[in-house]
């Protein structure tokens, strides 16, 4: 083998090896099922939530001194392939300013027309949960909704597109 075929014969290989290495490790980063889970939310828990507060519910429940209820509205829309997420109130807490509040017991009264559902793959559901907290929270920036169950969902994505 002369000096020439052995430099073409270099190039070659250097461009084939220029080409495999990039397309394998795009592979191994991007398979089909991530691209498609990324662009249609595929195989996820999606969910959002507003607040609004109120100084009663009805006509029987009002907060103790220096405190406002908070009527959360969650949506949940599974797109998950297996998991289900419940909307008992046991299992959904307010955080305020490093505190979790758990609900209030208001949050079965009439007015709020809670509901406790399992949310199965496919589903879409909205309900509401009340809970009992500071009156400063209606200022704070530090506040937010956690789903907390014995599972972990890492598959669970919060999409502020779901409520208006």
């Amino acid at each position: 083998m002369n000096e020439n075929e052995k430099k073409i014969i270099f190039k070659a290989l250097a461009i084939s090896i220029g080409i495999i290495f990039p397309m394998i490790f795009l592979i191994a980063i991007f398979t089909p099922s991530d691209i498609k889970q990324k662009t249609q939310q595929e195989n996820v828990i999606l969910w959002d939530y507003e607040i609004e507060y109120k100084y009663n519910i009805g006509d029987y429940w009002n907060p103790q001194s220096g405190y406002i209820f908070a009527v959360v509205t969650i949506r949940i829309v599974n797109n998950h392939e297996k998991e289900s997420v419940s909307t008992n109130p046991w299992k959904w807490y307010l955080y305020v300013d490093n505190i979790r509040y758990s609900h209030h017991t208001s949050t079965f009264a009439d007015e709020i027309g809670h509901q406790t559902v399992d949310v199965l793959p496919g589903g879409d559901f909205t309900t509401k949960i009340v809970f009992e907290v500071p009156y400063n929270a209606t200022s704070t920036t530090n506040i937010y909704l956690k789903y907390e169950e014995y599972i972990y969902f890492t598959d669970m994505v919060i999409d502020e597109s779901l409520l208006p």
